[in-house]
């Protein structure tokens, strides 16, 4: 009974307003609009305005998570590239604290060579955690993986990207073939 009364107090003014509309037309001959159907079209108006900037901006925000993971695994995966093609250990490494990654060559010995510039999760978006290994070789306590001249990965391992809205995504590597893959997860 209560859900029919709510129904009727929202839909009773429409029919009302409906009804009054089609006997002003079919009655009178006129050439403007009404102040009442003015008022109808700018409501109609701005429901749609408000909609779809909410929209807009909900959209921004899952695109920057989205292409910020895009833009790892195109990392991890130049890095397992010049592995295989370069026949020399070649690895990304990541620092958590700046939301930052970067490619670099592995030497058998001394510190490794950065091959990219540091890169940056887009704002908004943030490197939250990852389970790879702190890398106890070189000069740089930074999170890494590696991939080998096979294109085999040193370690199993997932980067967790989290957006301002608290959306996430879930960079895998599997070692066994080097595979990188994206999850997408809405908590």
């Amino acid at each position: 009974m209560r859900k029919w009364a709510n129904s009727t107090f929202i839909l009773l003014p429409l029919v009302i307003l409906t009804k009054f509309m089609l006997y002003s037309l079919l009655m009178k001959k006129k050439s403007a609009f009404s102040l009442i159907e003015m008022m109808i079209v700018l409501g109609i108006i701005t429901m749609m305005i408000g909609l779809t900037t909410a929209y807009f901006f909900n959209f921004r925000s899952g695109a920057a998570l989205k292409i910020s993971a895009n833009n790892i695994m195109a990392a991890l995966n130049l890095a397992r590239s010049l592995a295989i093609t370069q026949q020399v250990e070649h690895g990304v490494a990541f620092d958590i604290n700046d939301s930052a990654y970067r490619v670099f060559i592995k030497p058998d010995t001394g510190n490794p060579q950065f091959v990219t510039k540091q890169m940056k999760t887009l704002s908004g978006v943030v490197i939250e955690s990852t389970n790879l290994p702190i890398d106890s070789n070189s000069t740089f306590s930074a999170r890494v993986e590696v991939f080998n001249p096979t294109g085999n990965a040193e370690n199993n391992g997932s980067i967790y990207l989290k957006n301002s809205e608290g959306k996430y995504y879930t960079i895998t590597i599997v070692n066994a073939t080097g595979r990188i893959r994206i999850y997408n997860y809405n908590h």
